[in-house]
């Protein structure tokens, strides 16, 4: 053991004396676009009041839309995950109804997001528009959460209807 520990203690002192000296004689490093530091960021959020409303709508339905695809390709995935179960004749009847008011309400956002994009903002007087664009968001966002919990709804029933079987066809006797 001591036979390790001396040749590994040597050779671990001579690769950091020169680490520890070559701190001291190494030119400061130059920061350019192609090092992968991280700017630093202020404490304070930056002020969106300095873009443009139709810039800060545009960014809004963006990430609006974005949540609108992703839920959206989650509730047809878990429409084909219940119609295969369908198949194999287990009950699907009150995951089915949570799933088709969650569609409904991903399909009312969809289009009020398409109403959101075609808001015209004029150059003036641009108090109106905005407080027509802060509800008409709050409605989607609204619409976005009823449809996320009726798809958790939907996946939970899901799962007690499927334990519920799995554990029928365990124990045929209960």
């Amino acid at each position: 053991m001591k036979k390790l520990i001396s040749p590994l203690f040597i050779v671990l002192s001579l690769l950091a004396v020169p680490t520890a000296f070559g701190y001291a004689q190494a030119a400061p490093a130059v920061i350019n676009a192609n090092t992968h530091a991280k700017p630093v960021v202020s404490a304070a959020a930056p002020d969106e009041t300095l873009l443009p409303l139709g810039t800060r709508r545009d960014n809004v339905v963006l990430q609006l839309t974005d949540i609108n695809t992703r839920l959206t390709t989650f509730t047809a995935r878990t429409q084909l995950a219940l119609d295969r179960l369908a198949q194999k004749n287990i009950g699907t009847g009150k995951a089915q109804a949570e799933l088709t008011i969650a569609t409904n309400d991903l399909a009312s956002a969809k289009l009020a997001l398409d109403a959101l994009a075609k808001i015209e903002i004029p150059e003036e007087n641009q108090e109106k528009v905005t407080l027509e664009i802060k509800a008409s968001v709050q409605k989607i966002q609204d619409q976005l959460k009823d449809a996320r919990a009726h798809l958790i709804t939907t996946l939970s029933i899901l799962k007690t209807t499927l334990t519920a079987t799995v554990d029928s066809i365990d124990n045929p006797l209960q």
